[in-house]
């Protein structure tokens, strides 16, 4: 049997879906509601006691998580990544410890490592942790925690650093850039030449799969991200294609661009927009034997079927 937590969100939903399509056991855990039987609706951060949901459960993924939002400074918000994030994830593990839990999966992020990349430099699990603003420190205290919590633990842990999910129900800057090509909006990013990684939802469900099933013990870190990382040019094209609009691209110097978001307040969008942030995703290939099942054009064009799993 095995727990799923975050089971409504953006990727526990991919999760979730290809577990019901295939026929595999699960429990599930998330804030929304659902007609699955083996569905418990609760909050982690107040719910503390698991085991009997942990009864019978061999394997965990924890994806539930406080995802980034722009005012994550805010004193409230600290205070919700350290509990969500943090706080409940340490206590899943522990309980999943004593339950005799087999494998413990959890979803981190590459913002542990950091913001950008070096051109030509990517990250990768030797690489140093630097992580900025309160969802990344959550998510890093949440990994060094696990690491001591499993230090001496029968229990497997596998941590994944992923950078930005894509797939059918996007939401954020993708979302954003979606509908201004389909609004046909100018978009002045044509002279951009960063380089990002990106994961596509259905490429981060084929390597959960691939953990759950693999026999051996695996490493305790992975990076994870698609195979190919691309521009900011290449991906409103290949979003163009996606939602069968031709966007309206055209060249700005960059300079005077960074300075337009600077003014009205959307720094930290340009930089996530237009910054290099490459992941070297050589490691989990080998260790797990995983060849991409999906290419970022044929993800995006699958924005328009939504039952790829």
């Amino acid at each position: 049997m095995i727990l799923l937590t975050g089971s409504s969100g953006f990727i526990g939903s991919f999760i979730s879906r290809y577990f019901e399509r295939h026929n595999i056991q699960y429990k599930s855990i998330s804030r929304s509601n659902s007609l699955n039987p083996t569905h418990f609706q609760i909050d982690l951060k107040k719910h503390t006691y698991l085991h009997d949901i942990l009864d019978g459960v061999e394997m965990v993924i924890h994806a539930a998580a406080k995802a980034h939002v722009m005012n994550e400074f805010h004193s409230d918000q600290r205070k919700e990544y350290k509990e969500i994030n943090t706080l409940a994830t340490l206590n899943l593990a522990k309980q999943s410890i004593e339950n005799n839990v087999k494998k413990f999966i959890f979803l981190s992020t590459i913002k542990v490592n950091g913001e950008r990349t070096i051109v030509n430099e990517p990250y990768c699990e030797i690489s140093a942790t630097n992580p900025v603003g309160p969802y990344a420190i959550s998510k890093f205290e949440a990994e060094e925690g696990l690491k001591e919590i499993f230090k001496n633990s029968k229990t497997e842990l596998i941590i994944l650093r992923i950078p930005l999910v894509y797939g059918p129900g996007v939401k954020g800057n993708l979302r954003l850039l979606t509908k201004a090509i389909n609004l046909f909006m100018p978009l002045p990013f044509k002279s951009i030449q960063n380089k990002r990684s990106l994961l596509s939802a259905y490429n981060l469900v084929d390597v959960v799969i691939a953990i759950i099933n693999h026999p051996n013990k695996l490493k305790q870190l992975y990076l994870l991200s698609d195979n190919n990382a691309m521009s900011l040019p290449e991906l409103i094209l290949l979003l163009g294609l996606a939602i069968e609009r031709k966007p309206f691209l055209f060249p700005f110097p960059e300079i005077l661009l960074r300075f337009l978001f600077k003014i009205i307040g959307k720094n930290d969008q340009f930089t996530k927009l237009t910054g290099n942030l490459e992941i070297d995703n050589s490691l989990i290939k080998s260790d797990l034997g995983w060849k991409q099942a999906y290419d970022i054009k044929n993800s995006f064009l699958d924005f328009k079927n939504k039952s790829n799993l």
